[in-house]
């Protein structure tokens, strides 16, 4: 496939010759392509080793089609194990009239467009679960005094200035909690036994699901360390003067 623009291929074709078969930086393997001198012509082309796309013979011949097939041993490939298993049922229906006026018949096109296999249905007779969450992820809020993120319309700002000066994030109340309940728990670790009620902006004791609740705190990079103080290895009845 060549784009039109600047006539390169979007798949970058022709590859390279090579002699042996190795991994590449992005996952993909830079195939072995000899460079034998067998060429073939197809139209005002030629065409050797470097265009031939990966593909399996033995599923070629068995099917009858073009099965091109490539390894892919990066971290990529959860993406596409997840996205076309889970990606739901998606289809474009257009109609043409000569009158112009469309009959939208809901239970049809349902009927029409809904197609489950005979693996997924029993999944689903079944009552198999369809994905699963086993941890629950709670984002941790780090900032510096006073320089917590402030969302405000346009022509509202100071009031949502003020406003912020009374509410408190997940890191200031964690403060406020130690200063009136002093614990030994490090920041990090709260989320496994408190639970953030955004309505009071207040930790409160957790009462299940401790042993499925991780708790992260956003990345600080080295280079802000003249500005940052890390938060201590454990939190004390006085809130740090930095973080």
């Amino acid at each position: 496939m060549y784009h039109m623009a600047d006539d390169k291929c979007t798949k970058d074709y022709p590859k390279e010759f090579r002699e042996t078969t190795a991994l590449a930086t992005d996952g993909y393997p830079l195939y072995k392509r000899s460079d034998n001198g067998r060429t073939i012509t197809i139209g005002q082309h030629q065409i050797d080793n470097r265009w031939v796309v990966p593909f399996n013979p033995y599923l070629s011949q068995k099917y009858q089609a073009h099965v091109n097939l490539e390894a892919c041993t990066s971290i990529k490939s959860v993406k596409y194990l997840f996205k076309y298993v889970y990606k739901g049922h998606d289809c474009a229906n257009i109609q043409v009239t000569e009158t112009c006026q469309l009959h939208h018949d809901e239970v049809a096109n349902f009927i029409d467009v809904r197609y489950i296999s005979a693996p997924e249905a029993y999944w689903r007779l079944a009552e198999y679960k369809l994905h699963h969450q086993s941890h629950a992820i709670i984002r941790l809020a780090l900032h510096l005094p006073s320089q917590q993120p402030v969302y405000f319309t346009p022509g509202n700002h100071i009031a949502a200035a003020e406003a912020t000066t009374s509410k408190n994030t997940m890191l200031t109340a964690f403060f406020k909690l130690n200063s009136q309940q002093p614990t030994d728990l490090c920041y990090h670790q709260l989320p496994n036994h408190y639970v953030y009620n955004k309505s009071s902006q207040t930790w409160k004791p957790r009462q299940r699901g401790a042993e499925t609740t991780i708790g992260r705190m956003y990345s600080v990079s080295p280079r802000d360390m003249n500005d940052i103080v890390c938060i201590s290895s454990c939190s004390t009845s006085q809130a740090p003067p930095h973080i």
